[in-house]
């Protein structure tokens, strides 16, 4: 059955529990973002009808990531069948193949970790995400980021916004008066989270929306940059998507 994945305690034991930052050559790779939910959230989530998206926290989900253990592989002609399960619930995930493909042999065996980017689906009744793309974990850290993001989307999509206060909160990583925290950026970061700090929605900013504000004083390409060496630097993060960006509050 290939190797086993045990769980002790706060950890992870396993013969190769993380594999090497590895993704799946699959014709079927999407530039779309997408939105960092469990299985049980998948498991759950309701249709209007056939033809309708799926909803969770009320909220209409397409592309959805999953960080997971393979459980089981099934290889078939002109698919892979996974079984995957994240603590949360099990599910069925269907990678579609080509012959040149299956030549290749399959990078992902059972007992590993890894992020599965794809579209949840319903036949008969039976949930099952048709995969984009997988990509293996190599670290305990990714799979906590990808709760996190899982939690801080939910909160944001299901609890009340909160108004923006008048003056700036004292735990805010920036503030225009933090002369200290912006002189170690450079002016076109320094506008950058000041554009985050003055949104109030706990969805964050939009990339287009930084972008368009910041028209004229640099070429997009740049602010995007900008933008992911913040990231880096754990200055921001994302929010319910990969376009959508937050400043970091300390506390």
């Amino acid at each position: 059955m290939g190797n086993t994945t045990t769980t002790t305690g706060g950890g992870f034991t396993s013969p190769t529990p993380f594999g090497s930052p590895y993704q799946s050559p699959g014709k079927k790779s999407s530039n779309q973002t997408y939105r960092h939910v469990t299985i049980k959230q998948l498991v759950n989530a309701t249709q209007m009808n056939s033809d309708s998206p799926f909803v969770v926290d009320k909220t209409d989900i397409f592309q959805v990531a999953i960080v997971c253990r393979i459980t089981k592989v099934t290889i078939n002609s002109s698919n892979t069948l996974y079984i995957v399960d994240d603590g949360t619930g099990s599910i069925e995930a269907r990678q579609y193949t080509d012959n040149s493909e299956n030549e290749m042999g399959n990078e992902f065996i059972e007992g590993m970790y890894v992020k599965v980017v794809g579209h949840l689906k319903a036949f008969q009744g039976k949930k099952s995400v048709n995969v984009n793309r997988i990509i293996s974990v190599d670290s305990v850290d990714e799979l906590t980021h990808h709760f996190l993001q899982v939690i801080y989307t939910h909160n944001a999509l299901t609890k009340p916004s909160i108004k923006k206060e008048t003056k700036e909160p004292q735990g805010s990583v920036y503030s225009k008066n933090n002369t200290s925290f912006a002189s170690d950026m450079n002016p076109i970061q320094a506008k950058i989270a000041e554009i985050l700090q003055d949104n109030p929605n706990t969805t964050g900013t939009h990339i287009n929306d930084i972008v368009y504000k910041m028209r004229g004083m640099d070429s997009e390409g740049n602010i995007r940059e900008h933008v992911d060496m913040m990231m880096n630097e754990g200055l921001v993060y994302t929010t319910i998507d990969d376009d959508h960006y937050g400043i970091v509050s300390s506390k």
